[in-house]
């Protein structure tokens, strides 16, 4: 336990100084912005444009997904198949942020899926991870101009299932 707390103040301590140390300098009007916030993730994040942007963007759009016309494809390799806390992919779109484009994790479930049906006694639950992005901050000092500050966010990236909360 006592490593674990380390490792999380470590982490907590990096990003920290991170988004106080690595904060673009110079306000840009929007077009420029974008330029600007693509070179900065990859030289002090390290990071390539494309490994922030996941895109679902399907020529050939599905029957929407839900709990109730869920199947079970046990021999899947996609991992939102075969769970029994099922998932689907949404695009999450914030111009303020870069990348303005997120794929997030919606529950198609509350409970789970046990033996072929939806299972109450239990609970859906998405799993998030934290995402570095950079957000859009309009220049103090000149208007209609930009800049971007380095965030964390949350982001689901898929579901599991729980038990639910027990007071016992």
């Amino acid at each position: 336990m006592l490593k674990v707390c380390i490792v999380f103040a470590v982490v907590a301590l990096f990003l920290t100084t991170l988004s106080e140390s690595k904060k673009p300098v110079g306000c840009f009007n929007k077009d420029e912005l974008m330029d600007h916030a693509e070179h900065f993730i990859m030289k002090y994040l390290h990071l390539s444009h494309g490994h922030m942007v996941q895109s679902l963007d399907d020529p050939n759009p599905r029957t929407a997904l839900s709990c109730s016309n869920f199947i079970l494809q046990t021999s899947s390799t996609e991992y939102h198949n075969r769970s029994v806390s099922p998932w689907r992919h949404r695009i999450d779109h914030d111009e303020e942020r870069y990348p303005s484009k997120i794929a997030v994790a919606e529950c198609l479930c509350e409970g789970c899926i046990i033996n072929g049906k939806e299972d109450m006694s239990y609970n859906s639950v998405p799993v998030k991870r934290s995402q570095l992005v950079l957000k859009r901050v309009e220049c103090p000092i000149k208007p209609h101009l930009y800049s971007f500050a380095v965030s964390t966010i949350k982001v689901p990236v898929a579901c599991t299932c729980l038990r639910p909360i027990s007071s016992q």
